[in-house]
């Protein structure tokens, strides 16, 4: 579990009707967000649940994401 996560979209090919990042916010319903390649989006990796939809047939993408936690106190 990472602290704060980076999710960049590299390449995201669909027919019809692509699937989502789900962000489960405090909100009663959840995000759907739709990235387009090039777009990021951060957050708290260790307080938002967040999953992808399942991927349609003949849909294919590409994700570049990166966790980032912070370094541990030393004694």
């Amino acid at each position: 579990m990472f602290s704060l996560n980076v999710l960049l979209m590299l390449e995201h090919c669909y027919v019809q009707h692509p699937s989502h990042l789900v962000l489960y916010e405090d909100a009663a319903e959840p995000r759907r967000l739709l990235l387009k390649p090039g777009e990021i989006v951060i957050f708290d990796g260790s307080a938002l649940v967040h999953a992808r939809e399942k991927l349609k047939e003949g849909e294919r993408i590409s994700i570049l994401t990166v966790g980032f936690s912070p370094k541990a106190a030393r004694l």
